[in-house]
């Protein structure tokens, strides 16, 4: 991924309002986190918590 890419990810503005609150979380998991808390966050919509969640998963599974 091109420097500075995930950075304007994050400021996209057609995201959904609150969407942006996984972000931290994702970038937390693809640094090698696999702590279930980060998709338990209460602030995360309930989609974007389900993706989470799905992530780790299939992480865990190998």
């Amino acid at each position: 991924m091109p420097e500075g890419s995930s950075r304007s990810l994050h400021r996209t503005p057609t995201l959904r309002p609150g969407s942006r609150r996984w972000w931290p979380s994702l970038q937390a998991i693809l640094a090698g986190d696999r702590d279930p808390a980060l998709a338990a966050d209460p602030d995360l919509h309930y989609d974007d918590a389900v993706e989470l969640q799905r992530l780790l998963d299939a992480l865990a599974a190998g």
